[in-house]
């Protein structure tokens, strides 16, 4: 009878291992994930190696979203364990030089080998800006041709290191509702922080014309039928082309642009003059002035 236990419970023990091997519990590789062996060709760079993979579609590596890291030994040699299947870019740092490795493939329990370069890498600092000296948080800094980027704090300054060593980059800049802003011909040196000329973004959305002056001031005075230049001083913070729009409450008005010529009417009282200007964008700004039509002018000797 014991006998028979026995047998019995041997039996279960080996179905249940043999379910646990076909299932891939008990295997030190899960059958859903892969890994990265590699070696990075130090160049005889003394400094500790660090290389992490990040997936190249966006998609966090681990579960609290940062990219693998490990460090890779005296010979250069790394391993990067546990990596769901996908592409990735491998990128080895080491002080100032650093290396990347993009469109590694990734796929389930097997192991892909690759070899990163360094190089010597320096330093971009500067700032980008919405067009003042705060509030300039979120604009997004990158090189062209690379992955390298940043983000500006408050003030518009940025920083973007292991940058490769080169003579004709180009910075740009932009943030939503602004134009892209752009510096060319812009040197890395290698161990060396080159700093940026400024970008400055311009808004996108239009802006409204202003008036600054109104000429002769309200409260000239004039005489019946007298013909009077009346000149308003505007701009426009986005260029536009503008337009003027004159309009009175008596007297007769002619010419057209930025200088309208008034002509008083044959009776004495206070009549306004008004300059409405326009961008053509939807944007206008306006402006009166009252002047007094006497009964003739006097002349004090």
């Amino acid at each position: 009878m014991a006998r028979a236990r026995w047998a019995q419970w041997t039996l279960a023990v080996v179905l249940l291992l043999g379910l646990a091997i076909a299932s891939g519990c008990g295997d030190a590789t899960p059958s859903n994930v892969g890994r990265i062996v590699g070696t990075v060709d130090t160049g005889g760079v003394s400094d500790v190696v660090q290389v992490s993979a990040e997936r190249e579609t966006g998609v966090p590596v681990d579960a609290t979203g940062n990219p693998y890291t490990t460090t890779a030994d005296a010979l250069g040699h790394f391993e990067l364990d546990g990596l769901a299947p996908g592409r990735y870019a491998v990128t080895a740092q080491a002080g100032q030089w650093a290396g990347v490795c993009s469109g590694v493939t990734v796929t389930p329990r097997a192991a892909t080998s690759i070899t990163v370069d360094l190089t010597p890498t320096g330093r971009l600092t500067g700032t980008a800006t919405r067009g003042s000296g705060t509030g300039n948080t979120g604009i997004l800094v990158w090189v062209v041709g690379t992955s390298h980027v940043a983000v500006t704090n408050d003030s518009g300054k940025y920083t973007i290191d292991s940058v490769p060593v080169g003579s004709n980059y180009t910075v740009m800049a932009t943030a939503p509702g602004y134009t892209v802003g752009q510096q060319t011909g812009i040197a890395v040196v290698a161990a060396t922080a080159t700093t940026v000329p400024a970008i400055a973004l311009v808004s996108t959305a239009n802006h409204a014309p202003t008036i600054t002056d109104m000429q002769p001031a309200g409260g000239t005075n004039a005489a019946k039928g007298e013909a009077v230049a009346v000149t308003v001083t505007a701009s426009d913070a986005d260029g536009d082309t503008l337009s003027y729009v004159w309009s009175a409450t008596n007297g007769a008005l002619s010419g057209s642009g930025a200088t309208a010529t008034w002509t008083a009417p044959l009776q004495a009282g206070s009549f306004t003059i008004t300059c409405v200007v326009q961008d053509g964008k939807g944007g206008m700004a306006q402006s009166s002035a009252t002047y007094t039509v006497t009964e003739l002018n006097v002349i004090v000797w």
